[in-house]
């Protein structure tokens, strides 16, 4: 594991905050840390996401049923930031 955990709190696709955590290892006081600044950033219509995740924290998110979306580098012919909507009943192109 890392020495700190780096959380990105974002409105649309702006960076407003950084929450950083200085954790030996993955454990629960961070999981509780990181669910606490979720509910306040969704309060705001924000959301939170981790900046290279430790895999290991990732699966206690996902344990604790609060799974995270780490940042991704966009996609070729993608713009950074701009999310891709499909229709359920739209045919692929």
């Amino acid at each position: 594991m890392r020495d700190d955990a780096v959380f990105e709190v974002l409105d649309g696709g702006v960076e407003v905050a950084t929450l950083r955590v200085a954790a030996a290892a993955p454990g629960l006081f961070v999981v509780d840390a990181v669910a606490r600044l979720e509910l306040a950033a969704r309060r705001l219509g924000w959301r939170v996401r981790p900046r290279d995740p430790d895999p290991d924290l990732l699966a206690l998110f996902e344990l604790a049923g609060l799974p995270l979306e780490p940042r991704r580098e966009a996609e070729r012919r993608e713009q950074p930031g701009v999310e891709e909507v499909v229709q359920a009943d739209q045919p692929p192109a």
